[in-house]
């Protein structure tokens, strides 16, 4: 059984995890015939949407992270990144039907805008899907989960 989507989750994951789309992406705009990537980038986001502890990228890199590097966990609210995760689910699933049907052009727009996302997050720390949410809350579109101290809660 799958425990509750984390309240927490750790920013040396999610950083690398985004380098590591970044790379994907460029992969598959620099050699075409690598466009098949886009599909695993999808079923990643997938998992990661549904829990992190899913996800293939989130495994290799909590391992590297926690077991090789011995970084301490950075807790970030996890709301926000859940909804840029959700975007990413969105931008992928959309260029693996462009994969599917052919469209060239069109999957190398959307990787482009997956590549910004992902490099000015994996590379800056900055998450669009972040400020979107944030977004979204103040036009009261979203709810804010108030919660009594979310620096400890467990990541």
């Amino acid at each position: 059984m799958i425990k509750p989507y984390p309240p927490t989750i750790d920013e040396n994951i999610s950083r690398p995890v985004a380098t590591t789309v970044f790379t994907i992406g460029l992969i598959t705009i620099l050699r075409p015939e690598f466009n098949w990537l886009v599909i695993l980038l999808f079923v990643d986001f997938g998992l990661r949407y549904i829990h992190p502890k899913l996800s293939p990228l989130v495994w290799i890199t909590r391992f590297i992270s926690r077991d090789i590097l011995h970084l301490d966990p950075v807790p970030y609210y996890s709301p926000p990144k859940r909804f840029a995760i959700f975007i990413g689910l969105i931008i992928t699933g959309l260029m693996s039907l462009m994969y599917f049907l052919n469209l060239q052009a069109l999957l190398i727009i959307l990787t482009v805008i997956l590549l910004f996302a992902a490099n000015l997050q994996g590379f800056f720390g900055y998450c669009v899907g972040c400020k979107v949410y944030d977004l979204l809350i103040k036009m009261g579109i979203f709810r804010q989960y108030n919660f009594i101290n979310p620096e400890k809660l467990h990541v």
